[in-house]
């Protein structure tokens, strides 16, 4: 017959107590303690027991004394030495016998032995205390551990020996007096709670924590198995606590060929590769969570089947008292090892890694000082997934979601507007990773920011506000070569059309018209192309980066952009010297000459026919030059084909004074030497790496002179300067972080990219 007890309840020395002094406690114990039990039962089968053998066992006398201790329970006044406890849970009296008959367990408080009150005498504590008893242990310690139990058990300072004392007391009374029916449910639970309470306060104390926790193994299967026996382990939030039982019950379910969920996944790797908890893991354990079993289940859906391992799991337990023995315990039949399994790691772990990645700027930006997780910056930093699933985040985005619903269509909006609407800080320079996770919020609303940063082709992005407009590019969107083609296009229709910005309907409709009868772009490119003109045609611009964003346009389709270009310069208060400086410039860009400007300009004059802007509709449409009929009486404009010959001639005659006026780049290269100029990359270095540590100086200057590097070449620079090559790496990256809210440097392994958006983003004086 099978005994449902736990083996652990068997005292190490033959016989054992046989009678408690009266007066003391008022039942006697008449009884011999039950012999171990080879099984115990529980609700996921028989545990097959095995017990370590004491070499060290003494010799005992014939007579056994009976104890003279007190198991006092809080609420109850004990006065030792004038220190006066309340707070329980401990034994005092003068004997209690534990492994050796010469000795008193470690836990007992005996009144008779000296302590002494002085702080300064308490010295620092060694990892491993199992033979630190308060029998044995200095009197200045003694009063440590007194002072620490009248003080509620609550000091962070505490030493290790008083945390072993303590513990080897709890274990006593949940696995030896247990036994003899002294401990009620209700005292059970008052126990286990103050046990979790001391492993959340002092989660610093390792060894206290794991000795801790194989004492709830041992609750746990003696309360069958069953962790719903005990509402205490619904407390237990830290992955490391509770890791015993877990590792039962996930072989158990292994086993059973039984599919397993993305928290159980998640459980097992916090088990077997606590190495892998660090970063978002530990900073943001929440977010990580729900993020990583969002992922898992849309990966695997009801779950992973794991194929069991023939590795028969075994654990074995060591209590911190010595009264009890040394166990190991094998289920029957026997339950695989999870520990043995790889294949499920090769599974899951790019998933685990993709959360870590994705998490990573919002663990940071956790880590500042003021940060508030669930602020306007705080979700921008979040993945989309993950934005929505807090309460206090979906309270942030309706906020922001009618902040937007009471602008205006294709409105201007600065981002100081923003930040103080939400109460956030105001910063001096627009930073292009804050305007990314903007984007990425907007797209949850349904909304979209013109320019948008996430896109190379809005480049540069120099503007401290944004037009905001319905619908948005969407979080998919991939540009197609049309609409990159037609992004510098609408800049220089905007820049031509900004001088007469007083006639903003006469002007911007046309050119809004002409974009909506686009026959190749998308109607999400459509009103993304509309926001954007109607950004530049409001903000000032400039022409850096338009010969560069040309250059990969056909030369046929050069032409019809010229052409175009003309027309809509006529928009308004017609031609000008300032527009046709621009169109001369513009033209330069476009690899055109600058006569071809008088030549495209005569040719659309001399056709004698009005050429179509936009189709007619119930909006806008027109034609440059005006139709005699369409407006009779309306003032005209009319070019003398004489006084544009001359033109032309006089343009020719002076060109090169006009070259340098208006900044001709093919003429100054002709007529003047080339000035070498320094890299973008190296500025970059020189300019913005102040703020980095002088020791690390001279090791980005050389990264950033290229775009990647292979792995042993920079490991001799990082070693040529005296550094690491993870060390500088991570130094290297929290500066940009802190500069830049992103990685500058990412390492493959192989190889190390420099992220080169950031360097284009520091070369024009971001920070």
């Amino acid at each position: 017959m099978w005994l449902p007890i736990h083996p652990v309840l068997r005292f190490s020395h033959p016989g054992g107590p046989d009678g408690i002094e009266e007066g003391i406690i008022a039942t006697k114990r008449t009884q011999k303690p039950p012999k171990p039990a080879s099984k115990i039962e529980t609700h996921l089968g028989y545990f097959k027991v095995s017990f370590y053998q004491d070499r060290r066992a003494p010799i005992l006398p014939a007579t056994y004394p009976p104890n003279k201790a007190k198991w006092v329970m809080p609420g109850e006044k004990v006065t030792v030495e004038g220190i006066v406890i309340e707070a329980g849970f401990l034994y005092v009296g003068s004997l209690l016998r534990g492994r050796s008959y010469y000795e008193n367990d470690g836990c007992l408080v005996n009144p008779s032995l000296p302590i002494k009150a002085d702080p300064t005498g308490v010295q620092a504590s060694l990892g491993y205390f199992v033979d630190r008893l308060y029998e044995h242990t200095c009197p200045e310690r003694r009063w440590a551990f007194l002072q620490w139990n009248a003080g509620g058990r609550k000091d962070p300072d505490v030493q290790n020996d008083s945390l072993a004392i303590f513990l080897a007391g709890l274990e006593r009374r949940l696995m030896i007096d247990r036994l003899y029916g002294e401990v009620s449910t209700v005292e059970r639970y008052a126990l286990l709670d103050e046990l979790v309470r001391l492993m959340s306060l002092y989660q610093s104390h390792s060894h206290f924590v794991e000795c801790a926790a194989e004492l709830l193994v041992i609750d746990w299967l003696l309360a069958g198995g069953d962790l719903s026996t005990c509402s205490v382990y619904d407390k237990l939030e830290n992955f490391q606590i509770g890791a015993r039982e877990f590792q039962i019950q996930l072989a158990f379910t292994i086993s059973k060929r039984m599919p397993l969920r993305g928290e159980t996944m998640l459980r097992w790797l916090a088990v077997e590769n606590p190495h892998w908890l660090k970063g978002p893991v530990v900073r943001c354990p929440v977010a990580f969570r729900k993020l990583f079993t969002q992922r898992f289940d849309a990966t695997f859906g009801q779950g992973l089947v794991v194929k069991p391992c023939r590795t028969p799991l075994v654990i074995e337990l060591e209590p911190m008292n010595d009264a009890v023995d040394v166990l190991s315990l094998e289920h029957h039949p026997p339950l695989p090892d999870p520990s043995e399994l790889r294949q499920p790691w090769v599974q899951v772990y790019p998933i685990f890694e993709s959360c870590l990645k994705d998490l990573d700027a919002y663990s940071r930006y956790l880590g500042r000082e003021g940060a508030k997780g669930f602020s306007l910056f705080g979700l921008s930093y979040l993945p989309p997934e993950l934005t929505a699933e807090f309460k206090q985040g979906r309270e942030v985005l309706v906020r922001l979601q009618q902040w937007f619903q009471s602008k205006e269509t294709y409105q201007m909006i600065r981002l100081d507007d923003l930040y103080r609407e939400f109460g956030e800080v105001v910063f001096e320079k627009v930073l292009k990773q804050r305007l990314i996770r903007l984007a990425h919020l907007c797209d949850l609303l349904g909304y979209g920011i013109a320019p948008d940063p996430r896109f190379p082709v809005f480049a540069p992005f120099t503007q401290d506000q944004f037009l905001l407009f319905e619908g948005g590019f969407g979080a998919d969107f991939e540009p197609s070569r049309d609409f990159e083609g037609m992004v510098p296009f609408v800049r220089m229709a905007a820049m031509l059309c900004r001088p007469d910005q007083d006639l903003a309907n006469v002007i911007a409709g046309p050119v809004v018209q002409a974009l909506r009868e686009h026959q190749t772009l998308s109607d999400v490119e459509k009103r993304g192309l509309t926001a954007y003109f109607l950004w530049c045609f409001q903000a000032e611009q400039k022409t850096r980066g338009l010969r560069v964003s040309l250059k990969n346009i056909a030369l046929e389709e050069k032409h019809q952009f010229g052409r175009k270009l003309l027309v809509y310069a006529h928009l308004g208060r017609g031609m000008s010297a300032k527009k046709m400086k621009l169109l001369e410039r513009f033209y330069g860009f476009l690899g055109l000459k600058k006569d071809q400007v008088i030549a495209d300009l005569h040719d659309l004059t001399s056709a004698g026919e009005p050429m179509l802007v936009a189709n007619a509709g119930a909006a806008t449409g027109y034609a440059i030059p005006r139709p005699v009929d369409e407006t009779p009486g309306a003032k005209r404009i009319h070019l003398d084909p004489a006084l544009v010959r001359a033109h032309r001639e006089e343009t020719e005659q002076v060109q090169w004074v006009l070259s340098d006026l208006f900044g001709d780049d093919t003429t100054e290269e002709k007529t003047k030497p080339m000035r070498p100029e320094p890299s973008p990359n190296t500025l970059a270095a020189q300019e913005f790496a102040n703020t980095l540590d002088a020791i690390y100086r001279p090791l980005l200057h050389r990264l950033v002179t290229q775009a990647s590097w292979p792995s042993g070449d920079f490991e001799a620079h990082a070693k040529s300067h005296g550094l690491m090559r993870n060390g500088a790496v991570e130094m290297i990256n929290e500066w940009s972080f802190a500069t830049l809210d992103a990685p500058l440097l990412e390492d493959h392994g192989d190889t190390l990219t420099v992220d080169q958006d950031l360097l284009e983003e520091l070369r024009h004086g971001a920070s």
